[in-house]
């Protein structure tokens, strides 16, 4: 079952690869675009709005020297009290100053710089300055990027927060550290890495113009190798956009036109699919030649696994010659590490303090907020502006098939069954209408493993009322459709979640679980307002855990959404179910609030400060629209009793 989910993500993945560019048919159009564009992948990488960007400070560790070699150890300053670190190796050969300079940036070593020591030595033996980084997670940095695979991190993603953003702006700052030395031509930065090094290569390349040339290193994939060829596990976060505006990784490519570029592929690297490397260079490949500028793309490919390899260092110090420095340099072979790691070490275990680098995405990514009305006169700009703001950071509603199957009648209710598909997934509707039908319909959605069974169990005291339609629904990710399984390709016991994995790709694909049941919510309603006997119905709603969460942002998008019940509610958007970035417009408890006047009921809501929810409840002269419930039935009967504010 679980295997329908995947291929409809690797079916999204496929299109947006086929669509890559696709409608790029001039320069002037491409031109009209690209600040867009970029904007976009900003906001991808968690970075729109810019955090903080004033000149960094720098703080001085020591230095050390060697053969053709001169190297400072340093701290710059990402934000405020978020501390990185670096060493800057200086050519002595040729004394003087302007030197062509190398952003290195590493790839996954626990130690960092001192284990790709080699390369910035190479540089600097070639008449170039080379700064080189640790990343947010190496040596003595306290930061970490790979989320899923190590956590679920969902308060990331609730913020908005990319750790491959987060890392890009690491780098970022640290060019911005390279292109301020008085040493160093800043018209005369290239950049280059491999692996987790190659992607930040990659990702800062298509965000910063500063960079002239770039070289990445068996360091992109797409969602379509990752997702459709199964290469999501072998990679961490820091590979991974969340990518709300669907582009694939050749859209993102593109942005570097028509500056150098050169992509570096391993023929015989098990976590990339070759063919899908060079897909994804030559679906770009087109921008250049709209810049009339093909000499400046190059795809270079080593025979050799992931990793560095010797044709890799050749090739890059050609194109670095060619588009940064200008002049011909020696090709050298790289050789070893040379100083001792005691040595090259910037914090000694001992990061400046205070250093927040930990963190990180919270700085970068602050929580919004939402005011409280003065008046019911305050409070539909407010409501609106929200709804808007939480509108803006879903992905496109997807294509939506519903048709009644069957239907048949007892004594006291008329059945039916209707059923379809979303974005090519079977879902499935139930409606239950009672002979007293007073007009109210709760639309009841099934969450994980519930289907329409469980919820005809969890709604019978609803349908015992005799006066109120039942619809169950169930939407992408319940029922058969369910995901939170291991792999159906490994033993019990072993392997990875398989759950986790899903959620992954959903993120690479710009959506997460509780996104997608909001569309099908979303979808569901609009079916039901179909009909022709519930076109002036009053709908109502009812989730459990991740589904309640769906159906409390479904009525805080569609004002004419009577009242919600809430079973297992979370107190905040951090606990699992978060949809990307939504912690810079509400948390939980404004969403809720959102709802005043009309009726929330609450049965067994997650710790959080509710004060939020009951004063905007208060303030709009609705507080008794707004109840905890004792258990479902209860819930049930409170939603749908009458009371003054009941409806809108």
């Amino acid at each position: 079952m679980s295997q329908t989910i995947w291929k409809s993500l690797s079916s999204q993945a496929d299109q947006l690869a086929q669509r890559a560019l696709a409608d790029i048919d001039s320069l002037e159009k491409w031109k009209s675009e690209l600040p867009s564009r970029r904007r976009e992948l900003l906001r991808s990488l968690g970075l729109d709005p810019w955090p903080s960007r004033s000149v960094p400070t720098v703080r001085e560790f020591g230095d050390f020297t060697g053969d053709g070699f001169r190297a400072r150890k340093i701290a710059y300053e990402l934000l405020p009290d978020c501390w990185g670190a670096a060493t800057i190796y200086y050519p002595t050969a040729s004394p003087g100053g302007n030197f062509p300079a190398v952003l290195y940036s590493c790839g996954h070593s626990a130690t960092g710089s001192w284990h790709f020591q080699a390369h910035a030595l190479l540089w600097a033996r070639r008449g170039y300055v080379c700064l080189i980084l640790d990343s947010l997670e190496q040596n003595d940095n306290p930061g970490e990027h790979h989320g899923f695979n190590l956590h679920w991190h969902h308060h990331r993603i609730a913020l908005g927060y990319a750790s491959c953003g987060g890392e890009a702006f690491n780098n970022i700052r640290a060019l911005d550290v390279l292109a301020a030395d008085p040493l160093v031509d800043p018209a005369r930065i290239g950049m280059t890495g491999v692996s987790g090094g190659g992607a930040m290569s990659f990702f800062v390349a298509a965000l910063d113009d500063r960079i002239r040339a770039v070289s990445t290193l068996c360091g992109i994939t797409s969602p379509r190798d990752s997702i459709t060829n199964r290469h999501l596990p072998g990679h961490c976060d820091c590979m991974f956009p969340l990518n709300v505006h669907q582009r694939d990784s050749s859209d993102i490519a593109a942005l570097i036109a028509p500056r150098a570029a050169l992509f570096g592929f391993g023929r015989h690297d098990r976590i990339f699919h070759l063919d899908e490397s060079i897909a994804i260079a030559e679906r770009a490949r087109k921008i250049w030649k709209l810049h009339g500028s093909e000499d400046c793309w190059k795809v270079v490919i080593a025979d050799c696994p992931h990793g560095d390899h010797p044709d890799f260092d050749a090739a890059t110090q050609q194109w670095f010659d060619q588009h940064v420095s200008g002049q011909v340099h020696p090709i050298l072979s790289r050789g070893e590490r040379e100083v001792a790691e005691s040595i090259t070490s910037v914090f000694e275990g001992t990061p400046p303090q205070p250093n927040y680098l930990a963190l990180q995405p919270r700085i970068s990514r602050p929580p919004g907020s939402i005011r409280l009305p003065k008046s019911e006169s305050d409070w539909p700009a407010i409501r609106c502006d929200a709804a808007d703001r939480l509108q803006a950071l879903l992905p496109p509603q997807p294509t939506c098939t519903l048709e009644p199957d069957a239907n048949w009648k007892l004594a006291a209710t008329t059945t039916s069954w209707h059923r379809g598909t979303i974005a090519g997934i079977d879902v499935f509707l139930h409606l239950e209408e009672p002979t007293r039908f007073n007009g109210t319909v709760v639309l009841s959605t099934a969450t994980g493993g519930q289907g329409i069974q469980d919820l005809r169990y969890a709604t019978a005291g609803l349908m015992e009322r005799g006066d109120t339609a039942a619809a169950l629904f169930e939407p992408r990710l319940s029922g058969w459709n369910y995901p939170g399984v291991q792999s159906p390709s490994l033993p019990a016991g072993g392997g990875f979640d398989f759950g986790g994995m899903i959620a992954k790709a959903m993120t690479w694909l710009g959506t997460t679980p509780v996104t997608m049941y909001l569309q099908d919510i979303v979808c569901a309603i609009h079916y039901i307002r179909s009909l022709p006997e519930h076109s002036g119905s009053q709908i109502m709603l009812h989730g459990k855990g991740e589904t309640a969460v769906a159906s409390l942002l479904a009525a805080v998008l569609d004002e004419t959404i009577a009242g919600v019940l809430l079973e297992d509610l979370p107190g905040s958007f951090e606990d699992r179910c978060a949809v990307i970035g939504i912690l810079g417009v509400m948390d939980i408890p404004q969403a809720v609030g959102l709802l005043a006047p009309r009726k929330s009921v609450i049965y067994r809501q997650g710790d959080a400060n509710w004060a939020w929810t009951t004063r905007a409840y208060a303030r709009v002269g609705a507080t008794e629209n707004h109840q905890s419930a004792s258990g479902r039935q209860n819930g049930f009967d409170l939603l749908l009793a009458e009371t003054p504010g009941n409806l809108r």
